[in-house]
């Protein structure tokens, strides 16, 4: 499993994966750090699956089969640059949790979603 990111000097999105296959359950990712790719009142979290057992990080369309997302609203525009951290969990039935929030307001809740990937994995076949 991985987060989309952009590449702030030409734009371009990759994949960075957390999570390796055959990682085993319960799981969670370290604190990830990050920064917003562009100034507004939100950033969103994508996930991504790899649909392939050496998928190409530049390669999102074809290596890669998005599964969640999760949505930071701030509380006024933030700029380019600005500080959020996430965490994903994956429990032992498979039910994912991705959690982010305001680096700069750590006292303030994660936001968060869940998805169930069994159910992904069942609805892909």
């Amino acid at each position: 499993l991985g987060v989309e990111y952009e590449n702030a000097e030409n734009g371009t999105n990759f994949i960075v994966t957390y999570l390796k296959e055959g990682t085993e359950l319960p799981c969670e990712t370290k604190l990830i750090r990050s920064r917003q790719s562009r100034q507004g009142n939100k950033c969103d979290f994508v996930v991504y699956e790899a649909n392939k057992t050496e998928p190409d990080e530049k390669e999102l369309k074809r290596d890669y089969t998005k599964i969640a997302k999760v949505t930071l609203q701030f509380e006024k525009e933030v700029p380019k640059g600005h500080p959020h951290e996430s965490i994903i969990h994956v429990d032992r039935r498979g039910v994912m949790t991705i959690e982010a929030r305001d680096a700069s307001t750590p006292d303030r809740p994660f936001v968060n979603t869940t998805f169930n990937l069994n159910l992904h994995k069942d609805q892909s076949n």
